[in-house]
């Protein structure tokens, strides 16, 4: 899977613009949140986030805090109940179906959890339990499991993003520091201010491998 986007600096909210797209679409509307960032600042709640599979925004739920390196971080939780994202053509006497070809849907189901910094919107570590299967349609029964999976970040991969967004919490808190007594405050919003300019993304989705839930992270 190869994804362009682009998102605002400050909300993460997912913007149509600079070539966006998924898998070469570009019709595809990317809405809600990025989800390789979040807001900074981001609250206890739930946010719509971009999913690359279904091609829409699905709820992420707050779930709690966690400690994650030695940074306090919230949980996000996106669950998804087996829902049909294709029809697959396949040989029916494979599957032990008495058709030469049958069409099959394609069931996606995943539970997703994020780790996210409050402070910086830095997602910082990733938990994928994904179930991609083919379903008969006269039975609702399960033909075949394409895949079944639980992904997670390496240890290495969370250590090494932590450090980042732990530089990225230095630079914030001079600028709480430093902004405010030297000058007129930028950061506030009020009439007239302009949005940040949007950051644009590139992203490859390679084959679901063990190593795949770092996608996550290694996009932000």
């Amino acid at each position: 899977m190869t994804r362009r986007f682009a998102f605002r600096r400050r909300t993460a909210e997912l913007v149509d613009c600079c070539g966006a797209h998924v898998n070469g679409n570009k019709a595809i509307r990317q809405t809600g949140v990025a989800g390789a960032v979040f807001p900074d600042g981001h609250r206890k709640q739930t946010y719509q986030v971009f999913d690359t599979t279904l091609n829409r925004a699905v709820p992420f739920t707050y779930s709690g805090t966690a400690s994650t390196n030695g940074i306090q971080t919230y949980m996000f939780t996106e669950n998804v109940a087996p829902t049909q994202v294709a029809t697959i053509t396949v040989p029916g006497p494979f599957f032990g179906l008495k058709a030469k070809t049958v069409k099959l849907p394609q069931m996606y189901q995943i539970h997703l959890t994020y780790w996210v910094d409050p402070q910086t919107g830095a997602l910082l570590n990733v938990d994928e339990k994904e179930r991609m299967t083919l379903r008969n349609p006269a039975t609702g029964g399960t033909v075949a499991v394409l895949f079944d999976g639980d992904l997670r970040a390496t240890p290495d991969t969370v250590k090494a993003v932590v450090a980042l967004d732990s530089s990225g919490r230095t630079e914030l808190a001079l600028l709480n520091t430093i902004i405010p007594l030297g000058g007129r405050d930028r950061r506030r919003r009020g009439p007239g201010r302009r949005d940040p300019p949007c950051s644009c993304v590139s992203a490859v989705r390679l084959q679901p491998g063990p190593a795949e839930a770092s996608r996550h992270l290694a996009a932000g």
